[in-house]
């Protein structure tokens, strides 16, 4: 079983499980390779040959980051062990090779065994598991026989250059990988295809048409029940290709749609919670700094002394507010100069601040203009 795979399965046995799956990503790339694959486990994962290597004579207490570096080490040598293409680093922590102090002595696990081509037979693996991504060269996806069909059905219909296949197709291996994670669970599998969001919609498509056609295609190291599964999530997301111009398109739209709802229902309860502010603001006011508010307001909508009557006015504020139509009347002659005025215009300008900015400003630019 893939490594990635069987870490994913255990996740919940692992204390470590963090450091177990940063290790692993880190080993991944350098597996193929016996002396940098030695080199990251002599630095990384044996912290506790290293303190006793230092510390020979001393009688201090061994920190605990000691100890916890070797339950790490088993664990990650329990997560290999499923796995040949990590066979140098498998080999390399059952021994307990590092370059600090002898602990061969400590060796319980059987080792598996090597021979002359193991570094041919580990890349061998890493291109069965579909592992050997990302790559630079389009040419060295199309050494794969899929592959090349895929690409040779395709390429004159989409007329895309070599840099958008490679894009194509290192998105596509990446996200075959990711969904095999979830294999026990088909359905679960599928929705890593069926979220992917790209801003180029044809390589969207595209590459999910690549990753159903690896789906259909695979089998390697398959059980009879894995097998079943993978054609399971094969047919579902083939059915989802051949909705991908309609549903899918559809879908997204109402994706779309449903987020837009949700921002409109965010924006209005924020607006609803200011003018609820705001109407408690305006209860504390005295008239005349009501009227600033209603002549402010009346001003944004395009009402003005000069197209309306006064007395319009004053029945409107005197039935919004309740407050007494002559003193109404009288307020609503504003002079700007007047200190009091100001003092109304500067509480009037906190009131709009949060909810209408705009006429904040306004109101700012007339008190210092005054």
């Amino acid at each position: 079983m893939r490594t990635k795979e069987y870490l994913a399965r255990r996740k919940n046995e692992l204390h470590f499980y963090d450091r177990v799956k940063k290790i692993i990503e880190e080993l991944s790339p350098l597996r193929d390779d016996f002396r940098k694959t030695r080199e990251y486990i002599n630095l990384h994962l044996f912290e506790d040959a290293q303190y006793i290597a230092k510390n020979k004579d001393n009688n201090d207490p061994v920190p605990r980051a000691v100890f916890r570096s070797l339950y790490i080490r088993a664990e990650v040598r329990n997560i290999l062990k499923e796995d040949i293409s990590f066979i140098f680093a498998y080999n390399l922590l059952s021994t307990f090779d590092n370059d600090y102090i002898n602990l061969q002595t400590m060796q319980s696990s059987k080792l598996e065994e090597l021979n002359g081509n193991a570094q041919q037979q580990v890349q061998e693996l890493i291109r069965n598991y579909r592992e050997d991504y990302p790559k630079e060269n389009l040419a060295d996806y199309l050494l794969e026989d899929d592959n090349k069909a895929f690409f040779e059905s395709k390429k004159r219909e989409l007329a895309q250059t070599d840099e958008w296949w490679l894009e194509a197709f290192n998105r596509a291996y990446a996200l075959f990988d990711e969904m095999r994670l979830e294999m026990d669970v088909p359905f679960e599998a599928k929705k890593k295809v069926t979220q992917l969001q790209l801003d180029d919609v044809v390589m969207q498509q595209t590459v999910v048409e690549m990753v159903q056609y690896m789906t259909e295609h695979y089998d390697f190291q398959l059980n009879e029940e894995q097998q079943k599964k993978m054609k399971l999530l094969s047919a579902e997301i083939k059915d989802f290709v051949a909705g991908f111009c309609n549903g899918y398109s559809l879908q997204q739209e109402y994706e779309a749609m449903k987020e837009k709802m949700r921002v409109l229902e965010e924006n209005n309860a924020k607006y609803e919670h200011k003018i609820v502010q705001f109407e408690k603001g305006m209860r504390g006011m005295t008239t005349a700094e009501q009227d600033l508010v209603f002549y402010y307001l009346f001003e944004k909508l395009g009402v003005t002394y000069e197209n309306s009557m006064k007395k319009d006015w004053i029945k409107f504020i005197g039935t919004f507010t309740g407050k007494n139509e002559e003193n109404i009347k009288k307020h609503l002659s504003f002079h700007f100069e007047d200190p009091q005025t100001q003092k109304n215009l500067r509480k009037v300008h906190d009131l709009f601040q949060d909810l209408f900015p705009n006429i904040a400003q306004k109101i700012q630019n007339d008190s210092e203009s005054s």
